[in-house]
Order: structure tokens, then C-alpha cells, then sequence
């Protein structure tokens, strides 16, 4: 089975840029 690896981390950096934004909001909201 090939995995799509490009796919996979595109979709592992979106979560995580969407988590360390709602992070940093939540500290600027402070």
C-alpha cells in the first residue's frame, strides 16, 4: 500500500496550525 505522505503531512500541518492558532488567540484574549 502506497501512502499519499504529502497528503498525510499537509493534513498533520493544518491541524496543527489551526491548534496553535487557537492557542495564540486564546493567549492574546488574555
Amino acid at each position: 500500500v502506497h501512502y499519499h505522505l504529502k497528503d498525510l503531512m499537509a493534513g498533520l500541518q493544518q491541524t496543527n496550525l489551526e491548534k496553535a492558532l487557537l492557542a495564540w488567540c486564546r493567549l492574546n484574549t488574555k
